[in-house]
């Protein structure tokens, strides 16, 4: 006599599609990208603020722009551009102060094009691009590009930092 054996894989099966969805919210939240929690006490308060209010809240200083891609890591910084910093004076237009250390060619300041979609997007133009909205919070922005490099044929990822003129 054969015997039939029969299991019933419905409960384990609700188990793991239960543990599987609870991992892939938990990926979900843990990848959040922007966020506007204050990293200094010094910082303004940007609560209630939209991103583009953020940008126009105060001046800003580049730290750093870092481009990426197979051919390795570089810092597009220069010496002169370390005391440069950038004023959103209206919703369409940047101005960049050289500050003290102007660099060789440069006007004292120059007055440049951005933009976003509505004042709550995550993503902003300028210098030229579209540019993903990290983070951002009365202390540090952070916008990231992705660009193909013909002269590289591969991907260039820039990421661009700023943070409050102190």
């Amino acid at each position: 006599m054969s015997y039939l054996y029969l299991h019933d894989y419905s409960k384990p099966m609700k188990k793991l599609s239960l543990i599987l969805s609870a991992a892939m919210l938990l990926l979900f939240a843990a990848c959040e990208k922007k966020t506007k929690t204050p990293s200094d006490p010094g910082d303004p308060n940007v609560t209630g603020k939209t991103n583009q209010q953020i940008f126009m809240i105060q001046p800003w200083t580049m730290s750093s722009w870092v481009d990426s891609s197979s051919a390795g890591v570089v810092n597009n910084m220069e010496s002169c551009n370390l005391d440069d910093y950038y004023t959103f004076k209206t919703t369409t237009s940047y101005e960049v102060n050289q500050g003290s250390n102007v660099c060789a060619g440069s006007p004292q300041t120059q007055n440049n094009p951005w933009a976003m979609s509505s004042a709550s997007a995550n993503q902003v133009t300028m210098f030229t691009w579209v540019w993903d909205i990290v983070t951002i919070t009365g202390g540090k922005i952070v916008i990231t590009n992705k660009q193909f490099d013909n002269t590289l044929s591969d991907y260039r990822y820039s990421t661009v930092t700023f943070v409050r003129k102190k």
